[in-house]
Formats: C-alpha cells, structure tokens, sequence
C-alpha cells in the first residue's frame, strides 16, 4: 500500500495549529506527546485502514457501534 500523506492545516500567517499544540504538549506531558506522534505515523504508514482501536457509540443509536 502507498504510503499516505498527512497534512496540517497552515492559517495565513504560517502557524501550524497542531504542531504548535504537539510542541506544548512535549513540555507538558511527554508520554502523550509520543502517543500522538505514532498515531500520526501509523496513519502514514497504514492510510485508511488504520481502524480505531475500540468502537465508538453511535451518536443516532445507542445500541449501534460504528
């Protein structure tokens, strides 16, 4: 499978939201800074087949899992 490019949003003035967020959460939490940066690998690495870890709720039905 190719790989598959991610892509942060850039607001007019240049700054990257995200990898701002990411910077400050290094400083403040460095295990959930590294969690993050796999997940962003993985979705490189895997594209649309990475599946969420554990089903999610339906928001139109209880009983339904996506």
């Amino acid at each position: 499978m190719p790989r598959t490019e991610v892509r942060f949003f850039k607001d007019a003035r240049g700054r990257v939201p995200v990898r701002e967020w990411l910077r400050d959460l290094l400083r403040r939490d460095r295990r959930a800074h590294a969690k993050c940066v796999v997940r962003i690998q993985l979705l490189v690495a895997m594209g649309y087949e990475l599946r969420r870890p554990r089903p999610i709720l339906s928001k139109t039905a209880s009983a339904n899992f996506e």
